[in-house]
């Protein structure tokens, strides 16, 4: 069961995320929301992902993970250089994702060129963008 087990986050004490909107599927992040923690953790609640996911923006994660329900670590994803991350679950499902996302999905209300979007990755010909993240299962 999700609910007993914790979220982690290295040396957090609160996030800021926001949701998305439930007729469209776009970010509402000038409706934010706080998620405390408690020496970087908090427990999964039930309800958490009733709304879909959490989006976290402005790279304010880089390291989260899933602890079993003592405390000890279970998986651990380090992403440092990511301006967003997802954390969902589906209703019922006996799992989290624990995603790092180098953009997201619209906000709502945008109507701009795709060119002018928060973190949008652009390259020229011949240029490499390369990112990774490590996952560590413990």
């Amino acid at each position: 069961m999700q609910s007993q087990y914790h979220l982690t986050f290295s040396g957090q004490k609160e996030l800021t995320y926001c949701l998305l909107h439930p007729e469209y599927a776009t970010a509402m992040p000038d409706q934010p929301h706080t998620l405390s923690l408690e020496n970087g953790t908090c427990l999964i609640d039930e309800h958490m992902f009733d709304e879909g996911a959490l989006i976290f923006d402005d790279g304010q994660i880089i390291k989260a993970g899933i602890a079993l329900p003592d405390g000890t670590p279970y998986v651990e994803i380090s992403c440092e250089g990511f301006p967003n991350f997802g954390i969902w679950s589906a209703i019922g499902a006996p799992f989290v994702c624990l995603e790092p996302w180098l953009g997201r999905c619209d906000n709502t209300g945008y109507n701009e060129e795709l060119s002018k979007k928060p973190n949008i990755n652009t390259l020229k010909p011949t240029e490499i963008f390369d990112k990774s993240y490590v996952i560590s299962v413990k």
